[in-house]
C-alpha cells in the first residue's frame, strides 16, 4: 500500500522562486540586447593640447563592451566655455549606448589653427586610448555647437581625423557668409581670426568695413582653388612692380633669385618672374631705408592687390609636394622677401602710430565713384590682411571640405543672427557632392544653438545609422 505524501511549500519558498524567475528573466533580456549591466561612470581625464599643456576631459562611459563614442565640444564663441554638453547631457548620449569625452581646449583671440589643433589631438587621445575607455577606436564622433560646432565641422573635413561621424548645431561653415550675416556675428568670426590682432579693439570698425566693403574679391578667393606656382609667383610679382620693386630687388633675396630656377623651367631672375630687365637702373637691389620709403608711398589699391597675391602665394606655397626640393627652396627664398616687405611695412605702419599726429589719415579710405572702402596702407601691412583671408578659408568648411570627411548632420535655426542657416545646406550639399552621406536639420526660429530639444533624437537617431551602438 502506498501512502499519499503531501509537500508543504513555505510562502518564503514562493518569494524565492519568484525573485529567481526575475533575476533570470532579466538577465537573459539584457543577453539578448548585448548589453552589460554594469552602470555608467564618469571621471576626469585630460589631453595634451598642442602647446603641450594639459585640457580636461569630462568622460562617462556606457555599459558594455567596446562602445562607440562621442567627443563633445563645447561652443562659447571660442574665448569662453559655453557650458553645453553637461553630465546630464552625457548620461543621455550613454542611454543611447554611447560613451562620450566632454573636452576642453585653449580659449584664445586669433587661435583660429591652435583650437582646430587642440581639437584634433583630443581626437587622438580618445583614439590611442580606446583600450583604456573601452571604446571602439573606429566608432567615433565629433560633436559640437556654435564656436564648437565649427571646430567639429573643421576637424571632420580636415579628412585626417580618422572619426566616423560628426554632428554640428549652429556650426558656422562658411565664413565669407556668416561674416556678413549679423554684427555679432561679424564680430565673433573678427575676433576668432588674425584680422585683428594688435589693432583689436581700436580700429574693430574699421577693419569690418574694409572686409564688407571687398566682399567681391573675397568671393573670388574662395570659389578659386590655389593657384600653381608658377602663376602665384606671377601674380605676386607683378603686384610688387606696382610700387616700382621686384622680389629680387629685396634685400634678403637680392642675387639668390636670380641663381635659382623653379621646377618648371623658369629662370627667376627672368621677366617671366620679376617683369623687368636686370639691367634696368630703376630696379637694382634696395636698402632697407628705400625699400621703407617706397612701402610709405602704397596706395590703397596696391595694398590690397599685394595682400591677395601674398596670400595666393602662401595657399600655393602650402600644396608644393615636399619631395620637391628645387620649389621648395625658391618658394623659402620668396617666403624671406615677402618677410622683409612685411617688417618693413610693419615699421613704417608703428611709425605713423608714433607721430600721434592729428594730420594722420584715418584707417579707412573711401572712394565714392567705386562705392566701397580700402584701409589706409600706412595704418595696416599687407601681410595682416592675407592673414584675414586665409583665416576666411579656413573657417569655410563648406567650400574646402576634404574628400575623406566623414558622415555629417547639421542641425541650425532658420532665422538665427550668427550662423546663416544656408551654411547647413552648402555643407550637405558640398559634402553629398563628393558622396558623403550628409544631412540638415533647418529648424523655425532665431535661437542659436546651445542646446535645442528639437535636435536631439534627430541627431542621435543619425549616428545610430552611421555607427550602429
Amino acid at each position: 500500500m502506498f501512502t499519499k505524501q503531501t509537500r508543504k511549500i513555505t510562502l518564503p519558498s514562493i518569494y524565492t522562486l519568484l525573485l529567481a524567475s526575475i533575476l533570470t528573466a532579466f538577465g537573459l533580456s539584457v543577453t539578448l540586447l548585448g548589453i552589460d549591466a554594469r552602470a555608467t561612470t564618469s571621471s576626469i581625464d585630460s589631453y595634451t593640447d598642442n602647446a603641450g599643456g594639459q585640457q580636461q576631459i569630462r568622460v562617462t562611459l556606457a555599459p558594455g563592451e567596446r562602445r562607440p563614442a562621442i567627443v563633445f565640444v563645447h561652443g562659447g564663441g571660442w574665448f569662453s566655455d559655453g557650458r553645453t554638453w553637461g553630465p546630464d547631457f552625457q548620461n543621455r548620449a550613454a542611454e543611447w549606448g554611447y560613451s562620450s569625452f566632454r573636452i576642453k581646449y585653449r580659449l584664445m583671440p586669433g587661435g583660429i589653427e591652435e583650437q582646430l589643433q587642440d581639437v584634433l589631438r583630443s581626437v587622438r587621445h580618445v583614439r590611442n586610448n580606446a583600450d583604456k575607455y573601452n571604446i571602439d577606436p573606429n566608432r567615433i564622433a565629433i560633436w559640437g555647437d556654435s564656436a564648437g560646432g565649427s571646430l567639429s565641422m573643421r576637424a571632420a573635413a580636415t579628412g585626417t581625423s580618422g572619426l566616423a561621424a560628426a554632428v554640428g548645431w549652429s556650426a558656422p561653415t562658411n565664413a565669407f557668409r556668416d561674416m556678413f550675416n549679423s554684427p555679432e556675428g561679424l564680430a565673433d568670426g573678427l575676433f576668432h581670426s588674425r584680422c585683428l590682432g594688435e589693432y583689436f579693439p581700436p580700429f574693430t570698425t574699421d577693419i569690418l568695413n574694409f572686409v564688407d566693403g571687398n566682399t567681391d574679391s573675397l568671393t573670388r578667393l574662395m570659389n578659386q582653388e590655389p593657384l600653381p606656382p608658377a602663376e602665384s609667383f606671377r601674380l605676386l610679382s607683378e603686384a610688387v612692380q606696382t610700387i616700382n620693386i621686384t622680389l629680387d630687388q629685396l634685400p634678403a633675396t637680392e642675387g639668390k633669385l636670380k641663381q635659382a630656377q623653379n621646377d618648371f623651367g623658369i629662370t627667376i631672375g627672368d621677366d617671366v618672374l620679376n617683369g623687368k630687365s636686370s639691367g634696368d637702373p630703376r630696379f637694382k637691389g634696395l636698402s632697407e631705408k628705400e625699400l621703407e620709403k617706397r612701402l610709405s608711398e602704397l596706395r590703397a589699391e596696391e595694398l590690397e592687390k599685394i595682400a591677395i597675391a601674398m596670400f595666393e602665394f602662401q595657399r600655393s606655397a602650402d600644396s608644393v609636394p615636399s619631395d620637391n626640393a628645387r620649389l621648395t627652396a625658391i618658394t623659402g627664398i620668396v617666403q624671406i622677401g615677402l618677410n622683409e616687405l612685411s617688417a618693413a611695412q610693419s615699421r613704417n605702419v608703428q611709425k605713423k602710430a608714433n607721430t600721434g599726429s592729428g594730420n594722420t589719415p584715418g584707417l579707412i579710405t573711401r572712394d565714392s565713384t567705386k562705392d566701397r572702402v580700402s584701409i589706409n596702407p600706412q595704418q595696416i601691412s599687407a601681410d595682416k590682411i592675407a592673414q584675414c583671408i586665409d583665416d576666411f578659408v579656413l573657417l569655410s568648411p563648406a567650400l574646402f571640405a576634404s574628400p575623406r570627411t566623414p558622415p555629417t548632420f547639421l542641425a541650425v535655426a532658420s532665422n538665427e543672427r550668427l550662423v546663416n542657416a544656408q551654411d547647413a545646406y552648402q555643407m550637405r550639399d558640398k559634402l553629398r557632392s563628393m558622396g558623403i552621406h550628409s544631412e540638415a536639420l533647418v529648424l523655425p526660429g532665431t535661437t542659436h544653438m546651445g542646446y535645442d530639444e528639437r535636435a536631439e533624437v534627430p541627431s542621435f537617431r543619425f549616428l545610430n545609422s552611421i555607427l550602429r551602438p
